[in-house]
């Protein structure tokens, strides 16, 4: 307790102190660290990357089994690709106008039946629905070979981010099940994460967009990191808070899960009088 000061003559005393440093130790991790998983079940016939690669965003990093589809894409891309019954089908039409034709100049001048015109005209409309159904199965086909592709791409196990290879989880020929379907690990390490817990009374003088001062183990020079996320929460039993800072780390200067420490400048208690 203070004796002789106001509440505010306090509040100008704790500013005017000087400052005690609070240290809090982490350690650095990647920004996002991921175990790509196959979309699908399957047998793994070719692995496209080892430990250490760096991959770009959607790269292939291995493939699954793909024969019957590719067979199967085969043959609708044949089947969309013939002509002949939809030439068959414009013919067969084209002759049934001709026919329906003649036989109303026929009837102009009375040589036609009016049954026989009638049955033209039908049959005309049947020939134009055959040509309709050619043209649309062709449709069906093409759709069903982008279909296939779909299902051909779904068996790439790509890369959701920029990153490089930290683990690769499966063999060549090895099967990949639902169950257990992570195939490489990828991590995103141009930014490094830290997470503090850091003492009620410190965080709150943090905030997001806020600069720090870092401390990596190794590393003869402090290095400047930004304040990502300070919890609204505190752990009521140690009476911290947790607190998530970043480190650029574009030119790949600095590793990850290396001891890090956070200096925290803590105004001190003036002297009583």
């Amino acid at each position: 307790m203070f004796t002789g000061l106001s509440s505010i003559a306090v509040l100008l005393a704790l500013a005017a102190a000087p400052a005690s440093s609070g240290r809090t130790d982490g350690f650095t991790e990647p920004y996002r660290a991921i175990n790509v998983a196959a979309p699908e079940a399957g047998i793994i016939t070719a692995l496209r990357v080892h430990e250490g690669d760096r991959v770009r965003q959607d790269q292939v990093l291995a493939e699954l089994d793909v024969d019957v589809l590719v067979a199967a894409r085969d043959v609708a891309k044949a089947g969309s690709d013939a002509l002949g019954r939809v030439r068959s089908a414009q013919a067969d039409l084209e002759l049934k106008q001709d026919r329906l034709a003649s036989l109303r100049e026929l009837l102009a001048r009375g040589n036609a039946y009016p049954q026989e015109v009638r049955r033209a005209g039908r049959e005309l409309k049947i020939a134009e629905a055959e040509l309709l159904a050619a043209r649309e199965d062709q449709v069906v086909k093409r759709l069903d070979c982008l279909r296939i592709e779909t299902q051909i791409r779904r068996r790439q196990v790509r890369s959701p981010i920029d990153g490089i290879v930290t683990k690769v989880l499966k063999e060549q020929a090895e099967y990949v099940s639902s169950n257990d379907a992570a195939v490489v690990a990828v991590a995103q390490c141009d930014r490094l994460r830290v997470v503090f817990t850091v003492p009620a009374e410190q965080a709150a003088r943090l905030h997001a967009g806020q600069k720090v001062r870092l401390s990596l183990s190794g590393e003869s020079q402090s290095v400047e990191g930004e304040v990502e996320l300070v919890s609204q929460l505190s752990d009521p039993e140690s009476g911290t808070v947790r607190v998530k800072v970043l480190i650029d780390n574009t030119r790949g200067t600095h590793r990850a899960g290396v001891p890090c420490s956070l200096v925290l400048e803590t105004p001190a208690l003036p002297k009583p009088t």
